[in-house]
């Protein structure tokens, strides 16, 4: 016969969705960070660069002069090393984002001889770091 190649029309029109298939997955590498969220405020900041004498009531009084809420002691985790030492890492627990916010005023203050960084965190980054799963 001389129409055999033309019998079977499912085998010349290759689907061409299957070829670009795999390239319509977005390939975002920031689409995980929209669900953390982790530039924004959650009420909790890390602070990095404490004199290692620093006290959970150096860091109330710290912050004592902001317009609010007043830090509690127990919001407040001092960072330990495996020697059982100060890494001079902490994390504190403020009573909202706005106050959390607020306090980010005090970046890069000074306390002691030492300047203090200051970073929006998250209360899941705090636990991390407490736990030393970091």
């Amino acid at each position: 016969g001389s129409g055999d190649d033309s019998e079977d029309p499912e085998t010349a029109r290759l689907p061409l969705g299957a070829a670009v298939d795999h390239s319509l997955q977005p390939a975002d590498p920031r689409r995980n960070t929209t669900q953390s969220g982790v530039a924004a405020h959650t009420g909790v900041l890390k602070l990095r660069g404490l004199p290692f004498s620093a006290s959970k009531e150096h860091l109330v009084d710290w912050f004592a002069h902001l317009p609010i809420a007043p830090l509690q002691p127990d919001a407040i985790h001092i960072v330990m090393g495996y020697d059982g030492r100060p890494t001079g890492m902490a994390f504190a627990e403020f009573a909202s984002p706005q106050d959390a916010h607020t306090a980010m005023a005090m970046h890069r203050g000074m306390m002691g001889a030492r300047y203090v960084e200051l970073f929006p965190s998250s209360r899941a980054e705090a636990t991390q770091t407490a736990t030393g799963t970091y």
